[in-house]
């Protein structure tokens, strides 16, 4: 999942698991 939002990265790389930080 490339995503260009501010969120946090669970693994090194791209993933689908990625929250967004606020």
């Amino acid at each position: 999942a490339h995503q260009h939002h501010v969120l946090q990265k669970e693994c090194e790389g791209d993933t689908d698991k990625q929250v967004e930080i606020q």
